[in-house]
């Protein structure tokens, strides 16, 4: 009776442990893009969001000075809290009116993002501060 190497099928452990390695790396490679293209979808809707509530607020500014005669001294106190971003996470926080002679007004935007839903300016959520130039239809 002899022995004979009898032949089996199928895979060593070596190339099983192969497989499930590179498996590993493939999945945990698209999965970093998945993050990293939802990183960057949530900045690009960030930005839409942001043009969207300044061009609402300067419409409203720019409104509010065309039609009426303006104190640029209350105009902050009376107009930040009528206007509302159409983005709750887009905060006006302030409006600086500086008038020239010529019913002229100069206008400094100040808005911020609010991350964290508290409703204050915190460190971190700055956006633009536009500067905007109107003049008033309207003699003084």
């Amino acid at each position: 009776m002899s022995l004979q190497p009898t032949k089996t099928s199928g895979f060593t452990l070596i190339e099983v442990i192969v497989a499930i390695l590179i498996m590993g790396l493939t999945v945990q490679a698209s999965l970093d893009l998945l993050h990293f293209g939802l990183a960057k979808y949530d900045s690009l809707v960030l930005g839409w969001r942001t043009r969207s509530s300044v061009a609402y607020v300067r419409k409203a500014v720019r409104n509010a000075i065309s039609i009426a005669p303006l104190d640029a001294k209350n105009f902050e106190k009376t107009w930040v809290s009528r206007i509302k971003s159409p983005d709750p996470k887009v905060i006006l926080e302030n409006l600086s009116v500086k008038s020239v002679p010529g019913r002229t007004y100069f206008v400094q935007a100040t808005f911020f993002e609010d991350r964290n839903g508290n409703m204050n300016h915190d460190r971190g959520e700055d956006l633009t501060s536009p500067l905007w130039v109107f003049r008033s239809r309207t003699s003084d």
